[in-house]
């Protein structure tokens, strides 16, 4: 079963378009793994060999250069995957009443005002139950005594 999403009366769930989300996912993957092996190899490489050859130093200047195009798109991606998730979730904001999605911004205020009311009642409750034990001691105080009487006889 997956999340619970609220929407607006008489309103239907967007349907999530997982192809493109998927292809997207796979190519962030692939961009930024492809970069993260080329800089393990190269890494190991020049730690286990300490001299380089020539065509190797032409070829790891081109391939480093390819790895800096891949890590940058790899983060593009990501932003575009992180923007579409961000929309789905948020709606639009541009308008009042929020997009075809659920008003984030609403239920944060809503939890804010819950939250700042529920530590008011928790003051209350922490005075009075306070108050409790100060009275609960001063009883125990003036019952003592009473008690160690009727305990001797």
């Amino acid at each position: 079963m997956g999340p619970l999403k609220a929407y607006e009366s008489g309103q239907r769930a967007p349907k999530p378009d997982t192809t493109i989300d998927a292809m997207l996912s796979l190519a962030e993957f692939l961009c930024l793994a492809s970069s993260a092996v080329v800089s393990i190899g190269f890494a190991v490489n020049s730690a286990a060999s300490g001299t380089q050859k020539p065509v190797f130093v032409w070829l790891g200047s081109r391939v480093l250069a390819w790895q800096c195009v891949l890590l940058v798109g790899g983060v593009v991606v990501g932003v575009v995957i992180r923007r579409r998730q961000w929309k789905r979730v948020c709606g639009d904001f541009s308008r009042p009443g929020g997009g075809s999605g659920v008003n984030l911004l609403e239920r944060i205020e809503k939890l804010e005002e819950d939250l700042k009311s529920s530590a008011t009642i928790i003051r209350v409750l922490s005075r009075q139950l306070e108050k409790l034990g100060i009275w609960f001691r001063v009883t125990r105080k003036a019952l003592k005594d009473p008690v160690a009487e009727v305990s001797v006889y």
